[in-house]
């Protein structure tokens, strides 16, 4: 796992999402995933929060930004200030703990997940970028958006997330998704050739086949992760 370590002045911080701005494929990772009464670590303004309680899950939002806290209880959101109620208070209070996009930002971030873990019974839920094929796109003269997020301070490979996950010591699964690939590739096709006729020809022919076709799917974005605490 690497760390940001120039930050050049046009890159900046990622904004949260905002409420009905949640991920689709994040959204079916969670309702897939969850049980029972949900705490949503890190949760920002609320986006996903909203969508589960619209769905019937009996949520809780955690955050420490007080901006995003004060957005989430306006929308009628069960929210905890994570400043004031410190995460040892909440252990065990949760069946299911959501990070969804979290841990990227954090610091200390062994610390933080085993924290995470112990205010759940059954599971944690765990979403964060992927960067297992960052030199296979450097090579093609691409590279992942989030890279340049500024408050982006890790970057997870497989290799480092197994690292992590290992030591709480119970079951996980990793899955990755949200792949890149036919995006990517396009984008760089039309970068090269499209000045020309031909390249014009080539990239509408790509556009068409992404469409109707089923193309190879490379260059996964992202890490979705069960980590079982009560295996029912």
């Amino acid at each position: 796992m690497g760390q940001l370590i120039g930050r050049a002045s046009f890159f900046v911080p990622g904004p949260p999402a905002e409420i009905g701005q949640a991920s689709s494929s994040l959204m079916k990772f969670v309702a897939e995933n969850a049980v029972g009464s949900i705490f949503d670590l890190g949760g920002g303004k609320g986006a996903y929060s909203m969508e589960l309680k619209k769905a019937g899950f009996d949520v809780t939002l955690g955050e420490i930004d007080p901006i995003a806290l004060k957005s989430a209880k306006d929308h009628g959101l069960t929210a905890v200030d994570t400043t004031e109620t410190s995460l040892d208070q909440l252990q065990g209070g949760f069946d299911t703990v959501l990070l969804l996009e979290v841990l990227e930002h954090v610091e200390d971030f062994d610390a933080f997940l085993a924290k995470a873990f112990a205010c759940a019974r059954k599971r944690l839920l765990l979403t964060v970028p992927c960067n297992d094929d960052f030199e296979e796109l450097f090579q093609l003269g691409l590279s992942y958006n989030h890279i340049a997020v500024t408050d982006h301070v890790n970057h997870f490979t497989s290799y480092t997330l197994f690292a992590a996950l290992e030591k709480l010591g119970c079951k996980f699964q990793i899955e990755k998704g949200d792949f890149l690939f036919k995006h990517a590739f396009l984008s760089l096709v039309i970068q090269k050739i499209r000045s020309s006729l031909l390249g014009w020809f080539v990239s509408w022919a790509l556009r068409a086949y992404y469409r109707i076709g089923n193309p190879p799917r490379l260059f996964p974005s992202r890490f979705f992760v069960v980590v079982w605490k009560d295996p029912s």
